[in-house]
């Protein structure tokens, strides 16, 4: 069917093109929101992941007003014991559509979520670029394909990679880039989960993004 273009509320009129220009705000969880989120994902039957996939569906739909939310998404192509041992970038992107209804129970969209997220990683080895060009989709440079906003889901260790003398911390990127309008970064640290929210420059301003993120 028609794909849904997301009407997300902007501070800047949407250019013809992109420039890339990106910036990132972050904050952690509390541990017990975090523990909440938990017990939710175990007496439903979900993933941590499904329930993140899910809560950021309502946070579009009510932040729109629209409920056929498609969220982009990438999930491990590492799937073969052939693959666990060699180095490389292995990440499938999928698409993940959904209606969202406010009269529906939280429950119910989660149910939908958790089929939608089942079936995409079932079909994660069809190329994204692939469904952009099955789907004909008439060229605009201003968006990304199919969808604009798009959800990061990791785990990480506390644990980094000592060898020696070689120490291991993380980089942080002076001028990020934003290749989507939003990019929800979901992190499950030690002490918690990590939110982060990567946002366009030329559509939004940080104020917008701090109460996004709050």
């Amino acid at each position: 069917g028609e794909l849904p273009v997301l009407d997300f509320p902007s501070d800047h009129p949407r250019p013809p093109f992109r420039d890339w220009r990106g910036e990132t705000l972050a904050r952690p969880l509390s541990p017990a929101v975090t523990a909440g989120l938990d017990a939710l994902a175990r007496a439903e039957g979900a993933s941590l992941y499904a329930v993140t996939v899910a809560l950021a569906k309502v946070l579009l739909h009510r932040h729109s007003g629209q409920d056929d939310i498609v969220l982009g998404s990438v999930v491990t192509g590492r799937d073969g014991a052939d693959l666990e041992a060699q180095i490389g970038f292995y990440v499938e992107t999928v698409a993940l559509r959904d209606t969202v209804s406010g009269d529906a129970s939280f429950s119910a969209l989660l149910a939908r979520v958790r089929r939608t997220v089942a079936d995409a990683i079932d079909h994660r080895r069809y190329p994204f670029d692939r469904v952009v060009e099955d789907l004909a989709l008439a060229p605009d440079r201003s968006r990304n394909p199919i969808f604009d906003v798009m959800l990061v889901y990791e785990t990480r260790g506390a644990a980094r990679p000592e060898t020696g003398s070689l120490r291991v911390s993380p980089l942080a990127l002076a001028n990020p880039v934003s290749k989507l309008d939003l990019t929800f970064h979901v992190s499950l640290e030690e002490a918690g989960l990590h939110l982060a929210i990567e946002y366009r420059r030329d559509l939004y301003a940080a104020d917008r993004i701090t109460r996004l993120l709050a």
